[in-house]
């Protein structure tokens, strides 16, 4: 081969390896091409004027996208400036000075800008300036945007704009949840206004939305004009040919998830959240299966749910987002809430007695009143008392019991005797009243009555117990006398042979025996002075023998009664008239 074959070989393998390399590098471009495709979606470019004509933005629909609304924000003045979609500024070419259908009526491209005051009229992009006059604050928003199958959305459009920096300007404002809330997307500089002849050169603005954008249909884009300055610096503010360019170099997928305990106790209530990730979701429904769970919001991203029975629930929740339909479900395990029982060994007790609680149902018990932990509580109740017993089940569900335990009175427990003064060999009978039964003491004997013949002065106890079995006691003194044959020698001075009742006395006086006496005993009845008003003679009385005297015609004051034996004054007793 010679040399001019080689060369010539040498240069076709060259060639060829750069017409490799390029195809390479083509199939490359294409593939990130394909990988990073961009999309517009929506636009807006304001439609055209055949006529040159004023429309204010909140009364037109300037295209198929509907109609653009707007806000009035914060303090505007009596001749503040307006939002306007005209052709009296006309959108123009990128790089191109602004220019209405005033000046060339062949202008006739629309565009949203703001203007004079309605009573002034629509000039193009031009605005009124001055303090407490023409200050301005309202914001231009869009129609709703659906971004549904959307990610990676820019916001493309071209404007003009001069204003005074930080007093006079256009803000660019984006809403996700269809114009409740608004947040910045920031302030586009100024356009040049230096050969334009005080119009500005239309330029390209771009800015990405936010995440929460995405595959959200419920997006608004606004602009909020404010003015403030005392000079003002036109233009105002103009834009047209609005664009929402997404990037489908992945696709948007919804995935909704949320968290719910593994068990929970039934009656209880948990809160549960709806997550969307980095896709918007545009509406949530909550469901149980079985049904039966109460869900306090079920169509918010957030609910509380109650769950009344015990059972195993299956929670479901679907979210949509534009088109996309999506759902996810957790289960939870609703434990019972334990049966707890109270018992007593009795539900009756006497004043300071006790009773014996028990718990049944759980494993640990608490008891109130009393703070009394334990299966077993001893209760003291001084009145009717309800007892509540609350368990723990293992699983730590709580339920609680009631026993009421009532405290009845102790018996009143009384005892009457003819007399509590008896001769040495003399009888008499005690008798109880108040309770069911009886217990005597000293002599451990049982009944309502006791007979008796003591020998010395003895005090009895009468102990009673009600048919409820509450016990109450109460006791008597029978003093024992010497009596002689003759009835006197042995009686001490001023011993009382008889009871007098009642004492005072209004008509009539018992004198009851309290001895028996086989002598003569007078009974006289003396006024204050010593004046005899009545005298009475007895013989032999017996003990509890009874003698009423009327004393019904006496005036009211003090009387005596002594009681003579065999002429001997024995006793002086003082009662009252009443």
């Amino acid at each position: 081969m010679g040399n001019s074959q080689i060369v010539l070989s040498l240069t076709s393998y060259t060639l060829n390896k750069l017409t490799m390399k390029k195809l390479l590098l083509s199939l490359i471009l294409i593939s990130f091409s394909l990988l990073h495709a961009q999309t517009t979606f929506w636009s807006e470019n304001f439609g055209t004027d055949p006529v040159c004509q004023t429309l204010a933005a909140n009364n037109a629909s300037p295209s198929i996208n509907g109609v653009w609304t707007m806000s009035v924000i914060g303090t505007n003045d009596v001749f503040a400036n307006d939002w306007y979609i005209s052709a009296r500024e006309a959108g123009m070419a990128v790089s191109t000075c602004g220019d209405g259908c005033m000046s060339n009526p062949t202008l006739i491209n629309r565009t949203l800008h703001v203007s004079l005051n309605p009573a002034l009229g629509d000039v193009g992009a031009a605005y009124g300036a001055g303090p407490g006059v023409s200050n301005t604050n309202k914001r231009i928003q869009s129609p709703t945007i659906n971004c549904s199958g959307q990610s990676g959305i820019t916001l493309q459009f071209s404007y003009i704009m001069w204003g005074i920096i930080n007093q006079d300007f256009c803000q660019i404002e984006y809403s996700a949840d269809n114009g409740v809330t608004w947040s910045s997307l920031g302030i586009p500089a100024q356009t040049p206004t230096t050969s334009c002849s005080g119009q500005g050169l239309w330029t390209n603005f771009s800015t990405s939305l936010p995440a929460s954008a995405n595959n959200n249909a419920t997006v608004k884009i606004g602009f909020r004009w404010q003015n403030v300055s005392a000079t003002g610096a036109d233009p105002s503010f103009a834009v047209d040919n609005i664009a929402l360019i997404s990037t489908t170099s992945s696709s948007v997928v919804l995935v909704p998830t949320f968290t719910l305990p593994a068990t929970i106790c039934q009656g209880g209530s948990t809160t549960v959240t709806a997550n969307t990730g980095t896709t918007a979701a545009s509406g949530y429904t909550w469901s149980s299966t079985p049904a039966g769970a109460v869900f306090a919001t079920p169509n918010a991203s957030a609910t509380q749910i109650t769950f009344p029975n015990a059972t195993t629930y299956t929670i479901n929740l679907t979210a949509a987002a534009g088109t996309l339909v999506a759902s996810t479900t957790q289960t939870i395990l609703v434990n019972p809430t334990p049966v707890v029982t109270a018992f007593s060994n009795t539900t009756v007790v006497c004043p300071g007695g006790s009773a014996v609680l028990t718990g049944s149902g759980t494993a640990t018990y608490t008891w109130q009143p009393g703070n009394g932990s334990g299966f077993s509580f001893t209760a003291n109740p001084t009145a009717n008392t309800v007892y509540t017993v609350s368990g723990s089940s293992a699983a730590g569900c709580v339920g609680s019991g009631t026993i009421s335990i009532l405290v009845i009175p102790s018996p009143t427990v009384t005892i009457n005797t003819a007399t509590t003064t008896i001769c040495i060999g003399a009888a008499v009978t005690l008798t109880a009243s108040g309770a069911s039964t009886y217990t005597w003491m000293p002599g451990n004997s049982s009944g309502s009555t006791l007979a008796i013949t003591p020998s010395v002065n003895t005090t009895y106890t009468a102990t009673g117990t009600s048919s409820a079995g509450c016990t109450n006691s109460n006791t008597i003194t029978i003093t024992v006398i010497t009596c002689s044959a003759t009835g006197l020698a042995d009686y001490k001075s001023n011993a009382s042979l008889f009871i007098l009742y009642p004492n005072p006395v209004k008509d009539k006086i018992t004198l009851k025996a309290a001895a028996t006496i086989n002598e003569t005993i007078s009974i006289t009845i003396v006024d204050a002075l010593g004046k005899s008003i009545f005298t009475s003679t007895l013989n032999n009385i017996v003990s509890g023998n009874e003698k009423e005297i009327d004393l019904s015609n006496l005036p009211q004051g003090v009387y005596f009664v002594k009681t003579l034996v065999n002429g001997q004054e024995l006793s002086l007793n003082k009662i009252i008239k009443e």
